[in-house]
């Protein structure tokens, strides 16, 4: 990345560079509407040539996610942020300057270092007590950071001389609801746990790293050293050596403390890591040791702070009355789906959720336009199409790459295909960002509860069972649109709703005019629909998907010039032939009970053939 020295972004003047990561630089800067206050500002320019569009959009969705859950987050011992967007194809983050650097550049070795290892026990408990903290709190908040290390642990030297700790960096940090789930291997080798190498984690993989984190400044190195290869292998299979042989002043007690957390298996560690940090703090403390099976938190008042939503619910304000929204506009969509003789029912499920999240980035250029589809492949497309079915029209892409089958959970949105443009806009989590902006505004209609998951997402309620519960999203889109989401149904079926307008009915204006996508998960059956008025809904194809979706599943449809493609974690469902609407909303609904996330609405190249 070029030197950005000089240049105004977000309020902020950037100074100088102070660091470099993974994903862009860290400048110091100054807030020039705040009295030129000292900040630091991470800039991420995806633009520069040196990625690839993939690697582009995983860090862009990791940039964003670590500004969602920092803009949430409010404790003593985490890195606080103050602002975030996008300006000029740059993303930023505005966020406290901590003049002193990170844990690592204390202890580093050099004329710099401001501390020498191994630490002064008393210090070693502050620190790993203060990490600690921060956590469990985010822990508590349903989060796993997935990435602790003394280089992403800043630290603040305090006017009597003491040390703060801030957590930073929660670039790659994932929902603990997640754990267990398969994951590229993610964190740093030093730091990972065993779990994190073969693809897992939980929150007592953050555990296992203050574990190490602890050695080190007891010890004055890590246990495992070496390259990859061979530290991996160690924090698989080899016990951490002796702790007391490096630094003979341990007592113990610590040391069983330590290699407790050090266990192999996430289930042989403390219950928390603010147990395992009660263990550490009890065990400094003379006539105080602890045996190795003993749990602190078992046998004293937990002082655990309660466990507040990650997300904090915002406030909806009801539509005027003789303006009922969407759901109202819908109540014959509703009596059309019945009428298709129960195969769109509902059903409860268990929720499962991710923590993806990505950025609203607005652009204007479009994608090269998509060769039209072969005959051979249109043949390839119609042949997926449940017989019940009406296909008149080749897929737009009907070899678009599905990332799972119908009946696979999935946690994260398949790739867009073919011909798809620039994203529009995309959501992590509608409504349920505190007025960040950097996702869009949602409206919430009438018959409806948006709620926010601690988990995340937006999970959306039918209050009336003659009219769906929806949010609409009401900016300008492009006539031709790919919208995709993942859902999980808790109740009830799933919709998609685009290339909406408006509609009056008896003096009142109402949102709806458009096409309707809806899944239902329990009678493993789909359709798309036409609403022309309040009382005009056409069915232009619906049927059996023929598997039952997995309990997380992603929707995506395709509407392009006359023909609208509809897909499941991106196999191709069925497509249709209809060319009343060209432009309009996006909204998403349920006639039951559903968590909408990962909202994603990009414009299409629509090739000639359609």
């Amino acid at each position: 990345m070029a030197d950005l020295t000089g240049r105004e972004i977000g309020g902020c003047r950037l100074i100088r560079p102070i660091a470099r990561g993974g994903m862009g630089e860290v400048y110091l800067g100054e807030q020039v509407r705040l009295g030129n206050r000292p900040v630091a500002v991470k800039v991420v320019r995806l633009d520069d040539g040196t990625l690839t569009p993939e690697m582009a959009a995983e860090v862009e969705r990791r940039f964003v996610h670590e500004a969602a859950l920092l803009g949430s987050f409010s404790h003593p011992n985490i890195l606080p942020v103050h602002d975030a967007g996008v300006e000029d194809g740059l993303l930023y983050l505005v966020m406290d300057y901590v003049p002193d650097g990170s844990l690592a550049e204390a202890i580093r070795p050099g004329p710099a270092r401001k501390l020498a290892l191994p630490l002064d026990l008393a210090l070693a408990t502050d620190f790993v007590s203060q990490i600690a903290s921060a956590l469990q709190y985010t822990h508590d908040h349903g989060v796993v950071h997935r990435d602790v290390k003394p280089g992403n642990v800043l630290m603040r030297k305090t006017e009597d001389g003491r040390w703060t700790l801030l957590l930073a960096d929660f670039g790659v940090a994932r929902a603990a609801a997640e754990a267990g789930q398969r994951t590229p291997p993610t964190g740093t080798y030093l730091f990972m746990a065993p779990e994190q190498f073969e693809g897992t984690f939980a929150p007592a993989s953050d555990q296992y790293a203050l574990a190490l984190v602890a050695y080190l400044l007891c010890a004055g190195h890590p246990p495992f050293e070496g390259d990859l290869a061979a530290v991996t292998r160690a924090q698989l299979h080899d016990p951490p050596p002796s702790l007391r042989a490096a630094n003979p002043t341990i007592a113990p007690a610590l040391e069983a403390v330590i290699q407790r957390g050090l266990a192999k298996s996430p289930g042989g560690r403390y219950p928390s890591v603010a147990a395992f940090a009660q263990s550490f703090r009890a065990a400094t403390n003379a006539g105080d040791a602890l045996v190795p099976g003993d749990d602190p938190e078992h046998r004293a008042p937990s002082r655990r702070r309660s466990r507040p939503p990650r997300w904090t619910p915002p406030t909806i304000t009801p539509a005027p009355k003789g303006r009922s929204g969407l759901g109202r506009a819908w109540i014959a969509i509703v009596a059309a789906i019945v009428l298709l003789g129960g195969a769109l029912g509902g059903a409860g499920l268990l929720r499962q959720h991710t923590e993806q999240a990505h950025v609203q980035a607005t652009q204007t250029t479009q994608a090269s336009a998509h060769a039209a589809a072969t005959a051979a492949a249109n043949a390839t497309a119609t042949a997926t199409v449940a017989p019940a079915a009406t296909a008149t029209a080749a897929a737009l892409i009907p070899t678009a790459t599905a990332t799972a089958d119908i009946g696979t959970s999935v946690t994260s949105p398949p790739p867009a295909p073919g011909g798809v443009g620039p994203i529009v806009f995309a959501d992590v989590a509608p409504t349920c960002h505190n007025g960040s902006a950097l996702y869009p505004t949602w409206t919430v209609d009438n018959n409806t509860t948006a709620t926010c998951p601690t988990t995340g997402g937006v999970e959306l309620k039918a209050t009336s069972t003659t009219t769906l519960g929806c949010i609409e999203q009401r900016a300008a889109l492009p006539k031709d649109l790919y919208v995709s989401v993942l859902v999980t149904p808790l109740n009830g079926g799933a919709v998609i709703g685009f290339r909406q307008s408006a509609l009056s009915s008896g003096g009142n204006t109402y949102t709806g005019i458009g096409y309707v996508y809806k899944v239902d998960r329990t009678q493993a059956a789909y359709g798309l629909f036409r609403v022309d008025s309040a009382t005009d809904v056409n069915t232009l194809t619906s049927g059996s998907l023929g598997t039952t979706p997995g309990a997380e599943f992603a929707m995506e449809t395709i509407a392009g010039g006359r023909v609208i493609d509809v897909y499941v974690n991106g196999q191709p469902i069925a497509n249709a032939t209809d060319g009343r609407y060209r432009s309009g909303w996006v909204s998403l609904c349920t006639d039951g009970d559903v968590v909408f996330q990962d909202v994603q609405v990009a414009g299409v190249t629509v090739p000639a053939t359609r």
